[in-house]
């Protein structure tokens, strides 16, 4: 495995991190990108539409994951725009992923997500 930087412009921002190539499956490795990218899907769940190929395993950080999967099923169940307190509630409704999110301050890491997300 070999990490290397690359340098991406799209809607997420400009974004400067360490991307870990595994196979052909890229993964989010940089906290500060995970959380803008976070952020901008709460603030805009329509990214979604245009980034069909992200995925919660392009994140290496299990409570970024929880957020990234509870944010796609409020998503693809009507939602246009969400707060930290929304995707919040959501991941309490499940109980194995509320004791990672919990445990990992994942309510912390939404908020500062969705403050990074309001920059773009």
């Amino acid at each position: 495995k070999k990490k290397r930087k690359k340098e991406r412009k799209n809607k997420f921002g400009r974004l400067s991190i360490w991307w870990l190539k595994v196979g052909t499956e890229v993964v989010l490795s940089d906290n500060v990108a995970t959380r803008q990218v976070i952020g901008c899907l709460m603030l805009n769940p329509l990214l979604f539409l245009e980034y069909p190929d992200l995925y919660s395993t392009d994140f290496d950080n299990k409570v970024a994951r929880i957020c990234f999967l509870s944010i796609k099923n409020l998503y693809d169940n009507g939602a246009t725009k969400l707060t930290p307190i929304e995707v919040d509630q959501e991941i309490s409704q499940y109980s194995n992923s509320a004791a990672i999110y919990n445990s990992g301050n994942g309510l912390d890491l939404l908020k500062e997500a969705y403050e990074l997300g309001l920059k773009f």
